[in-house]
């Protein structure tokens, strides 16, 4: 049982955090992040194209 709990809220946080840079890039891209903090978090890597 304590097993099966570390394994589902481990794979909880992975998911939650891996979705969080794309969330606020989206964010981001609309202008809604903080005004003037929009700019530098709605750039894209050059190479791989994921926000960076």
């Amino acid at each position: 049982m304590a097993l099966a709990t570390v394994t589902a809220t481990w794979g909880t946080l992975v998911v939650s955090y891996s979705t969080m840079p794309r969330i606020i890039y989206s964010i981001a891209r609309d202008g809604s992040f903080f005004g003037a903090l929009s700019n530098p978090f709605s750039k894209l890597h050059p190479k791989y194209g994921t926000p960076g």
